[in-house]
Order: C-alpha cells, then structure tokens, then sequence
C-alpha cells in the first residue's frame, strides 16, 4: 500500500475490512454520503477513527473532509471505482479492492470483526433516509448545519417505522426516533 499520511496502516484497514464486508452483503455499491454515515457509526466503535478523522456537523450531518481524501486515496489506488447513476456519484470495490478488503478484514482480531459485522447488518438494507433517521436522532448535535433535517423531521414516524420493521432497532428506540410516546408509537404500528 502507499503511503497513507490522512490515516495509519490500523485505522485504514478498519476503513477497508468494513467497505469489504459491506459491500459484500449490500447491493455492492455505496455512495459518498452513506459512506461518510458508515464510517462515522464505525468510529463510535474504533475511537481511534473517530479521533483521527474528526467528523463535524455538515449539509447532511456528520461529515470528515479527511475521509474524503481517503476516498480519493481508495480511488487513486484502484481500490475503489466511482461511477455516476442518477445524477449520483457510486463507489464500488475492485477485484483488487475486493482482495485487499479480505485481507484487511482477515487482519482483525475477533472481538474487531465481530464489531464490524454488527455495524454491518445494522446498516445493510437501509434507506439513506433510514441511515440519516438514525445518525439525526442519535447524534443531534451533527445536524445543526443539515440541509436535510426538516425533510427527515417531515419523515421522522414514518422512517421510524421503517427501521423498527425492518428489526434494525427496538421498539424504544423506534418510539424515540419518531419522537412519539410509547403508546404514541403503538398506535403508529396499527395505523
């Protein structure tokens, strides 16, 4: 691997073992603002992440400008490739990308893989909206600059519902989420 100045060898491969596992389960393809959510839940687990890329609120809530140059440094290295689908930009793993991936994730202790995987099926299958639902209503204090926040406030019970469905969060954390009571919440789920 080249040289990595934004991050060391340990937190790039955090980086890289996750898009691995990621992307092998999801539609194979990311964009760069779930990326950025992505890593931003990844590094509430590996601190050192969190210290190294110093998320900060944004137009769409916590955002790094440093893992934005390690998107380019996995694109410059063909790790990953970019392609634009509806008006949007997409990443994808390489073959290579793919191999370095696994060898990174292979690089993990247990207890770090076991780490990834969690974050993994807790994200796999959501919406943007959802993700964003999620970061907005755990974290917020990174959404004081989001362009978006009154859309998902708008969507808030909706996407609540969405995610509680989908068995991505307990029914508590669902009723926080929509920003309802409890029962406020059960009747949501007649509805």
């Amino acid at each position: 691997m080249s040289s990595y100045y934004l991050v060391n060898e340990k937190e790039f491969i955090y980086i890289l073992a996750f898009l691995y596992k990621y992307l092998k389960r999801s539609k194979e393809f990311i964009n760069s603002i779930f990326f950025q959510k992505a890593i931003f839940f990844l590094s509430r687990d590996f601190h050192v992440l969190e210290e190294k890329l110093v998320f900060r609120p944004h137009r769409f809530g916590p955002h790094s400008y440093k893992l934005e140059k390690v998107l380019d440094l996995l694109i410059n290295e063909e790790i990953l490739k970019e392609k634009i689908q509806e008006k949007d930009k997409i990443f994808f793993l390489t073959e290579y990308g793919k191999r370095l991936g696994k060898e990174a994730f292979d690089l993990l202790t247990e207890k770090e893989q076991n780490v990834i995987d969690w974050i993994v099926d807790q994200l796999v299958g959501l919406t943007l909206d959802e993700l964003l639902a999620l970061v907005y209503y755990t974290y917020e204090y990174m959404t004081v600059n989001s362009e978006i926040k009154k859309e998902i406030d708008s969507k808030r019970k909706k996407l609540a519902l969405s995610l509680f469905r989908k068995e991505k969060i307990t029914f508590e954390r669902a009723s926080e989420i929509a920003g309802v009571s409890k029962d406020g919440f059960k009747k949501i789920i007649k509805n």
